[in-house]
């Protein structure tokens, strides 16, 4: 809901661009809430990126994750860390031709143990 993305928003306000995990790449998120009608993971690939001031700018991937628990949260907080952390995985999502193969991709994505 339009309160998570303001959770979003206020999280970094209040802590500064640490979602802006590696050059290029911002990983959103905000705790589990009541504003979070269903886990789930978006993903937007900016043509003309944003600055958050910061070493990794400027950002033209925005991954944002939203939970309804604390568990699914940091799992999948980790494996996207993981997922994203491989150069390749970034390159293909910025030459990817249909937000159905990113999908994919990341749905089939499995963290290394």
């Amino acid at each position: 809901t339009k309160d998570y993305i303001d959770l979003t928003i206020k999280c970094v306000e209040e802590n500064g661009p640490y979602i802006v995990i590696i050059p290029g790449l911002a990983l959103s998120h905000s705790r589990p809430d009541v504003s979070v009608k269903k886990t789930g993971l978006s993903l937007i690939t900016l043509s003309k990126p944003v600055c958050f001031d910061c070493d990794n700018d400027p950002v033209d991937i925005v991954l944002t994750l939203a939970a309804t628990d604390d568990t699914f949260h940091l799992e999948k907080l980790q494996s996207m860390a993981e997922f994203i952390s491989d150069e390749d995985n970034i390159e293909f999502i910025k030459n990817a031709k249909t937000t159905e193969e990113v999908a994919k991709a990341i749905n089939e994505f499995e963290p290394e143990e």
